[in-house]
């Protein structure tokens, strides 16, 4: 009869350690391997010998689903699945109390869950090459996001040393005209020689008179070669803002094409953009971010398991007569985060859901929390609305 073998798959950096256990959960065979093309192959060949090439009989336990192994395994037809790190944690006292860990053990204790508790494991599965491209730009997003905060908190605190008066006209933040003023005058040498006609150049709300007269205050009194080596140091910080900036827009637009190019099967029916990004709050980056990290929960209109991985659904710990309702921290934090700006949004945007967060505050729940609370509701109203293949209303949400 043929036979299923279970492999366990503890991956690093440049060298992974692999283990193999029968149906009875004996051990058949232990190796490492290095992480390249040859490596990889070497053992998916060697997996396949051992059950005359059927790639079905092979089922592969990592804990990283997005990783070359993975992919790599699953071009062989084997089955790949994948679980968190802090539940093979649990599943590693099983086989010891004392807390004994290295990779010789957590590749045999994948491949022997896997052998016992398999329907703990999520299985992996090929994703659409624009679902994958889509993801890993909404990622780049975020990162230089944060890249930008990082830079104009370093901006900031360089004007504070040298150069106060600019520092109290705006944010970089959130004021571009800001950037391109430091540009032209990076010190208070340099904005002493500014005009009326510079400041009519911005593109900013504030009087350009007062604007002019802030930037021309007295300047510090420093020690000799600070403002030239601080001037030198914010054209470097703005140049590296200004670029990171432009690759942001440019990620920008590329997203919103991605978006575009999603056409639905029937001319008759929605797209899954066009549902999403009818909630109120669902622009460019929250639509994607959604389907790039939760395409194929959204296409199983799983709400249960959407609702874990986005971090919205509580944990209740409860014994005896004590029960404590928690946060959910073991989730997608890309996910989470955006169902946080798209409950944040629609709870300014739709009178329904202000009214609800506005009765959730009143209840003395945290600003959070309720937000959680809409996030929630939204996700529910989002599977009925895939299901029905309709788009949001707010009168009958």
């Amino acid at each position: 009869m043929d036979q299923t073998i279970y492999v366990g798959i503890d991956w690093a950096r440049a060298k992974h350690q692999g283990c193999v256990v029968s149906e009875t959960g004996k051990p058949l065979f232990e190796g490492a391997f290095d992480h390249c093309a040859e490596g990889i192959s070497a053992w998916a060949d060697r997996l396949l010998a051992m059950v005359d090439g059927d790639g079905s009989r092979i089922k592969v336990a990592i804990e990283t689903p997005h990783h070359a192994v993975a992919e790599m395994f699953m071009e062989r037809g084997m089955r790949v699945f994948s679980i968190n790190p802090k539940q093979l944690d649990r599943f590693r006292d099983r086989y010891g109390v004392a807390g004994a860990k290295d990779d010789r053990r957590d590749a045999f204790t994948l491949a022997d869950s896997l052998r016992t508790d398999g329907d703990r494991y999520r299985p992996v599965e090929f994703q659409e090459a624009h679902i994958v491209v889509l993801r890993e730009l909404t990622r780049m997003h975020v990162a230089l996001g944060q890249e930008l905060v990082s830079l104009s908190n370093r901006i900031l605190e360089l004007l504070v040393r040298y150069f106060p008066q600019a520092a109290n006209l705006g944010s970089p933040h959130s004021d571009r005209w800001l950037i391109k003023l430091l540009e032209q005058f990076p010190s208070p040498e340099d904005a002493a020689r500014a005009t009326l006609e510079d400041m009519n150049a911005l593109r900013c709300r504030r009087d350009r008179q007062k604007l002019l007269d802030a930037l021309q205050a007295p300047a510090l009194r420093t020690a000799p070669g600070v403002n030239e080596s601080s001037k030198r140091h914010l054209l470097s910080l703005i140049a590296r803002w200004q670029l990171t900036d432009a690759e942001k827009s440019k990620v920008v637009l590329e997203i919103d094409r991605l978006l575009k190019a999603f056409r639905p099967q029937n001319e008759n029916e929605h797209s899954t953009v066009a549902i999403i990004q009818s909630l109120p709050g669902a622009g460019t980056i929250i639509t994607a971010t959604m389907l790039s990290e939760a395409n194929q929960l959204l296409q199983q209109r799983d709400y249960s398991t959407l609702r874990c991985k986005s971090g919205v659904a509580p944990v209740t710990r409860q014994s005896g007569k004590k029960k404590l309702v928690l946060m959910r921290y073991a989730y997608s934090h890309p996910l989470g985060n955006a169902l946080f700006y798209l409950a944040k949004g629609a709870s300014r945007l739709d009178p329904d859901l202000r009214k609800r967060y506005q009765t959730f505050r009143a209840r003395g729940i945290a600003h959070a929390a309720a937000l959680r609370r809409i996030a929630d509701h939204l996700l529910s109203v989002l599977c009925a609305l895939l299901k029905k293949n309709s788009l949001f209303l707010p009168s009958a949400a």
